[in-house]
């Protein structure tokens, strides 16, 4: 098994392979993307909220679903396609405030997708503690939502790669291989309009979510479907 890295600025490389379970006959719902996540400590509530509502805001345009659950012991329902995001460091944007040094312009590591026999597999880590150090010395309204903000975009660029199931990037918009920290932190982020046109063919293609019994996850609450607040 190997590992491939998500880099800032110059080398944002992600790959991804893409995971769908049979469904019932085809149906005008919504595709849905079950995001089972993780965090090492417990982010601030902003935190969170802010990685859920901007990941909705990014794949609202392509009429994309997605519901949020734990990565957890509790067995639960999956639909549609699964995506396993684990964010590692402490998600607090308190790096902000330690005078950390900016990185050069070679970049370094934001997350990493892993592969086997060939094969990109449905995971995604986020490396909260890169992406602190990666914005460390800018000065925002919010550090907390101006973290769970580039969190969501940097989640957003795997989701991608997962669903297309392809390591190609884009020359514009959240699917390019470079990504500045303007990109993680402006007020609007998007994908280009090549990528949100497949993602439109993709939802189109899709409106008949699998449905599978896991055993790795937990609603965020019982029967809640954050189609408002989600990822896609």
């Amino acid at each position: 098994m190997s590992a491939r890295l998500l880099y800032s600025f110059v080398c944002l490389t992600v790959c991804a392979t893409r995971v769908v379970a049979a469904g019932p006959a085809p149906s005008t719902a919504s595709p849905l993307v079950s995001i089972f996540y993780s965090f090492d400590t417990t982010p601030p509530p902003g935190v969170l909220e802010a990685v859920k509502a901007e990941t909705a805001r990014i794949f609202e345009p392509a009429s994309l679903t997605v519901r949020w659950r734990h990565l957890g012991p509790v067995g639960g329902e999956a639909d549609g396609e699964i995506v396993i995001a684990r964010f590692h460091g402490a998600c607090s944007a308190g790096a902000w405030s330690s005078g950390s040094q900016l990185p050069g312009a070679g970049g370094f590591p934001l997350a990493d997708s892993k592969t086997s026999d060939g094969q990109v597999l449905p995971f995604a880590d986020i490396d909260c503690s890169a992406i602190e150090r990666y914005l460390a010395g800018q000065r925002f309204a919010d550090a907390g939502v101006a973290l769970g903000t580039a969190m969501a975009r940097v989640l957003a660029h795997e989701i991608y790669h997962i669903l297309t199931a392809s390591e190609a990037h884009a020359r514009t918009g959240i699917a390019r291989a470079e990504h500045s920290r303007d990109d993680l932190t402006a007020a609007r982020f998007e994908f280009g309009k090549p990528e949100l046109e497949w993602l439109r063919y993709w939802s189109a293609r899709n409106r008949a979510p699998a449905t599978g019994d896991y055993a790795f996850g937990s609603a965020d609450e019982p029967g809640e479907e954050t189609g408002q607040t989600s990822l896609r």
